[in-house]
């Protein structure tokens, strides 16, 4: 930690923050997340995953440059030092858009959701699952691309079968939300919602949807 210095903390959680960094012995700025984990095993598996995440190389998805371990009192905090995406996330900008009473362009619409699901393709090639696919887990680059990222829920297909109900409740697959077992197809919904969200500047589902829904 000792080689950064904290340009602004970006968010903050019951798990750990997430920071805007730069090294000090350059100019490149990086997103730094942290992660609290309460002893040694629970290091060990965060530490396992980020290495799998560490691993995917595609132009649609957050590069991880790097993973380490840092101390902090009783804690064991996992870092992870994460590509910084000048443009933000996608939620914030639709909700800009939405404020200023504006539209995307049909053929941005198209070109995003290609390189959503482009990185979906990727990630499930790899027999991963994200599991929380939405407009503010997606960023935008400095070029005006789309970048999948926050793999805080993602899971390997190879060991699971996935049941556990996690994610956003106004992404979810249906099959989520009635505690059913399920795998990439979760993933399809989610990019699903962020199309639809991207041409109508909405929701998929209001509170109520939901409700009914579980």
């Amino acid at each position: 930690m000792d080689e950064f210095d904290v340009v602004k903390k970006l968010a903050q959680g019951g798990q750990g923050s997430t920071l805007l960094v730069k090294k000090k012995s350059g100019s490149h700025v990086f997103v730094l997340k942290q992660c609290k984990c309460e002893n040694i095993g629970e290091a060990n598996n965060a530490l396992k995953e980020a290495k799998v995440l560490q691993a995917l190389s595609h132009s649609h998805i957050v590069r991880y440059n790097d993973v380490f371990l840092h101390e902090d009192g009783r804690f064991l905090v996992i870092c992870t030092l994460m590509e910084h995406c000048q443009g933000g996330d996608l939620a914030c900008y639709l909700s800009d858009i939405k404020a200023k009473q504006k539209r995307l362009e049909e053929r941005t619409i198209a070109r995003w959701a290609g390189e959503i699901m482009d990185a979906l393709g990727y990630i499930h090639g790899r027999e991963i699952v994200h599991r929380d696919v939405k407009p503010l887990n997606v960023f935008i680059n400095s070029s005006g691309e789309m970048k999948l990222g926050d793999f805080g829920l993602a899971l390997s297909t190879r060991r699971n079968d996935a049941t556990t109900q996690v994610g956003t409740p106004a992404y979810l697959a249906p099959e989520v939300l009635q505690h059913e077992e399920y795998g990439h197809a979760v993933d399809c919904w989610g990019g699903g919602c962020i199309l639809l969200e991207m041409m109508t500047l909405d929701f998929l589902w209001d509170r109520r949807g939901l409700l009914a829904l579980q």
